[in-house]
């Protein structure tokens, strides 16, 4: 691991950086990464992010794309889709319009995982190969990252402007629900509750179904709740044959993201720290490890 002094414009240092992960040493992340980026070779992955969600320090986005092999994960920053700049947004765009991308989203008319993944591969390797069905090429999952409020707002407004046609049956909707016997082996409902977690994750959230007792079995009764990363691990790896190799490659950088906290919290001995007063250490280069300090 290399070590990269930060300093601000005014000359002031802030904490020692790990120029691979870029988190502050303390929390470098780097053991828990994979040896190698994850490949997916059925699976492309969209995100379209709020952009609120570039400033969470902890966003689970982060180390997805630290995992993920980089063409297989694309990130377009905004609430609108039709609003955002450039080719690749303008692509992707289309794309939608045309039902050309499943979106993740647990809505009233989301089908399950692999019905939806199953229909979408009857859709379009006959209308791509002149009813051959020589396959469609990669999946891509559309996933809408933000709180639940953002990523409720971001959804009706995709729906009800036609950008997202789910209303029409266009644009496949799916919900995360168990894959028959299959649970990936780092599978865990409850990955941040043991740890005091900034509302990046602790709100948002995905809902996993209802069915399969990984359902609907929380106190607000939305089920099972995950992060963005968590929710793209489970589905990306779905899609490609159930392996657990591309869950545990994701899953392995949030449980060591969760140890890294935990050890810090030990470390401050213990005790919870307000979200005030996690601001005013924020720029605190005084070495301890706080339970907002450690992912600054």
């Amino acid at each position: 691991m290399s070590i990269s002094q930060e300093s601000s414009p005014t000359g002031k240092k802030k904490r020692p950086t790990c120029s691979s992960c870029h988190f502050p040493s303390v929390t470098c992340l780097c053991p828990y990464l994979p040896p190698s980026p994850v490949s997916l070779k059925d699976t492309s992955i969209v995100m379209l992010q709020h952009p609120h969600e570039k400033k969470r320090f902890n966003s689970s986005v982060k180390l997805l794309s630290m995992c993920l092999n980089g063409p297989n994960l694309t990130i377009l920053r905004g609430r609108r889709m039709d609003k955002i700049g450039g080719d690749e947004a303008a692509c992707w765009l289309e794309k939608a319009r045309e039902g050309r991308a499943v979106l993740v989203y647990p809505s009233k008319s989301a089908v399950g995982l692999e019905e939806g993944l199953r229909e979408y591969r009857r859709r379009f390797e006959l209308s791509d190969n002149g009813g051959q069905g020589d396959g469609c090429g990669p999946i891509p999952l559309l996933f809408l990252d933000g709180t639940w409020s953002h990523v409720k707002e971001m959804y009706n407004y995709h729906v009800n402007n036609g950008t997202f046609p789910i209303n029409d049956g266009k644009m496949i909707c799916v919900a995360l629900d168990p894959v028959g016997d299959w649970t990936p082996s780092r599978f865990r409902t409850s990955r941040f509750t043991s740890v005091r977690c900034p509302s990046s994750i602790s709100t948002k959230k995905v809902d996993f179904g209802g069915v399969g007792g990984v359902g609907m079995d929380s106190e607000d009764g939305r089920g099972s709740l995950l992060s963005t990363a968590e929710a793209v691990a489970w589905a990306a790896a779905c899609n490609e044959g159930k392996n657990d190799t591309v869950y545990d490659g994701i899953a392995r950088v949030l449980d060591g993201m969760v140890e890294v906290q935990q050890r810090c919290r030990r470390n401050s001995g213990g005790r919870s720290v307000s979200k005030k007063e996690c601001k005013r250490k924020r720029d605190s280069d005084s070495g301890r490890c706080e339970a907002r300090g450690s992912f600054g």
